[in-house]
């Protein structure tokens, strides 16, 4: 479990790209072969990714809709993780722009 970040650089006017440097050391969370197999379990068959949509309901009782991508354990990239939550209760909307989204940051046609 790398440490979350929202950037891993930023451009300063004054100095130019200024790197964030990692904190934390990663943690293991799951096997390797676990992982693989849930990923191969998710995957989908047109994006080099794994995914996930689901609807629930929040604590006022209103429905939402959640979808979660990732890169294939193979991706020869740089590992990314897509969150989208929509509060109108439309997974089919959310796993839409979703994979929009993870496709166009992964420069997948």
């Amino acid at each position: 479990m790398p440490e979350p970040r929202l950037a891993a650089a930023v451009n300063l006017p004054d100095s130019g790209w200024q790197v964030f440097h990692p904190g934390e050391p990663s943690q293991r969370v799951f096997s390797e072969m676990n992982s693989d197999d849930v990923a191969e379990l998710l995957a989908d068959d047109q994006l080099p990714i794994w995914q996930a949509v689901s609807k629930t309901k929040n604590s006022e009782n209103q429905e939402i809709s959640w979808y979660i991508a990732g890169t294939q354990p193979g991706w020869s990239g740089a590992p990314l993780v897509l969150v989208i939550l929509l509060e109108d209760g439309a997974p089919q909307e959310a796993m839409e722009v979703g994979r929009e989204l993870i496709g166009d940051a992964l420069q997948v046609e």
